[in-house]
């Protein structure tokens, strides 16, 4: 089943700088979406596989890149995941919620899987997947 996401309101998020990593990324040219949000922000993903979302996201930016996924458009009740590359270039995901408008809090179940993670030429890319169901009641809601 093909998943829309240009109906989710997606929330991309730039925030602190860290290190640069030489963590690469292989090239994939089998995204079904790609959403590009101005010249230099996009967000693909592969909504073909019936468990699985596959994601990649990249921003200018040293630093943490993220997106929300909230059912209403807005920062409340959002399924939020950010992806940084370390001050030691290791590649870091983490799952979080927010509740209200704020910073977000970092879910007790992690189910987003980090594949790969980059810093390059002042740009972060980010690729990581997570079940289109995470059976994650409290915190995740369902994408698709």
């Amino acid at each position: 089943m093909v998943r829309d996401f240009q109906s989710w309101v997606i929330v991309l998020l730039i925030l602190a700088p860290v290190s640069i990593s030489s963590n690469t990324l292989d090239t994939d040219s089998s995204w079904t979406h790609v959403l590009v949000l101005d010249a230099e922000v996009e967000v693909k993903w592969i909504a073909s596989d019936p468990y699985f979302m596959t994601m990649e996201m990249s921003a200018p930016t040293v630093g943490y890149v993220g997106i929300g996924f909230s059912p209403t458009g807005g920062m409340a009740g959002s399924d939020i995941v950010v992806g940084w590359v370390d001050s030691k270039g290791v590649p870091q995901l983490r799952d979080f919620h927010a509740l209200e408008k704020g910073a977000p809090i970092q879910d007790i179940q992690q189910d987003y899987e980090l594949i790969a993670a980059e810093e390059k030429d002042n740009k972060t890319t980010v690729r990581f997947r997570r079940r289109w169901e995470t059976c994650d009641e409290k915190d995740d809601m369902i994408i698709g």
